[in-house]
């Protein structure tokens, strides 16, 4: 009996993992979110991958004018909120490597830019220019750069968004947050890895071939 329990439990965490794992079920027509880059987009399922494309689904952005095959494992259903994110919404940055890059919409390339290391003193180290110092104001959830090869810049960190920040020209400060999105480069922790994409033609318009989350740098 104590045996058989035990197999039933055992059953049961798997069967839990393999469902929080689980691909997004495609099929065309569906309403959905992608992961693309570093952030969710809204788009629409357009084509359900076989072949080659087994386990990816074939997505058309709303927002922009491309087509991308995206692996399933990185779709949701539009508004689903995960039941924990990466960290509290009031928690600081990690201290940690952050690579950092722009997404070229034109042809759905990620292009790395630098990387910024944020230290637990309180400096930051740019892969490229001078070191300087960051402190983070948790109320509106901004990095500011002093001194260094950073200080004309801001970072608008988001806790909830797998703990990225978007490095943003001061300049920009008082424009709208699409502008400003528009004009930032997206910087990722370390750890995380941005998607790898190729673009390939389908139809009238590009397609982006994104494997995973995950950068290659």
């Amino acid at each position: 009996m104590t045996r058989q329990f035990i197999t039933i439990l055992a059953l049961c965490a798997a069967l839990s993992l393999s469902a929080a794992d689980a691909p997004y079920p495609c099929k065309v027509g569906d309403k959905v979110e992608g992961w693309n880059v570093a952030d969710w987009y809204k788009a629409t399922v357009e084509e359900v991958g076989s072949g080659n494309y087994n386990g990816y689904c074939l997505l058309k952005w709303d927002d922009y004018k491309i087509h991308t095959w995206i692996n399933a494992e990185n779709i949701r259903t539009r508004k689903n909120v995960s039941k924990t994110s990466d960290a509290s919404p009031s928690s600081a940055p990690p201290a940690t490597k952050y690579v950092c890059g722009v997404f070229l919409n034109l042809n759905g390339q990620f292009t790395y830019t630098q990387a910024v290391v944020l230290k637990k003193d309180g400096t930051y180290q740019p892969s490229v220019g001078a070191a300087g110092r960051y402190r983070y104001d948790a109320a509106i959830k901004r990095i500011d750069f002093e001194g260094g090869a950073l200080k004309e810049l801001f970072g608008r960190y988001e806790p909830d968004n797998k703990q990225i920040f978007r490095l943003t020209l001061k300049e920009d400060a008082a424009k709208s947050s699409q502008a400003q999105n528009w004009r930032s480069q997206v910087c990722s922790p370390k750890n995380r890895r941005e998607p790898a994409t190729l673009a390939v033609h389908h139809g009238w318009g590009a397609v982006v071939f994104s494997n995973q989350r995950g950068s290659a740098l």
